[in-house]
């Protein structure tokens, strides 16, 4: 709780993995197939609920995502 104190107060972003709705940060699971990613978050409320729901999306991600990012990002320049 003190070094969640002390990071507020100085205005430095703080995880606090025991009490989320103490700290200003909650990191998302991420899944990456290339240039595309996909977040998944509960606000802190429960890590392993976001972690299964990550893991269940990136078992469809399919690896062409990741050319089809590239190309896009071609095209759009």
């Amino acid at each position: 709780a003190s070094v969640v104190a002390d990071a507020t107060a100085r205005g430095v972003w703080v995880c606090d993995t025991s009490d989320p709705g103490r700290g200003g940060v909650a990191l998302p699971a991420v899944a990456r197939v290339g240039g595309l990613t996909v977040a998944v978050g509960t606000g802190g409320a429960s890590p392993a609920l976001a972690r299964r729901v990550r893991d269940r999306i990136a078992a469809d991600l399919d690896p062409a995502y990741a050319d089809w990012v590239a190309v896009l990002g071609r095209v759009r320049e």
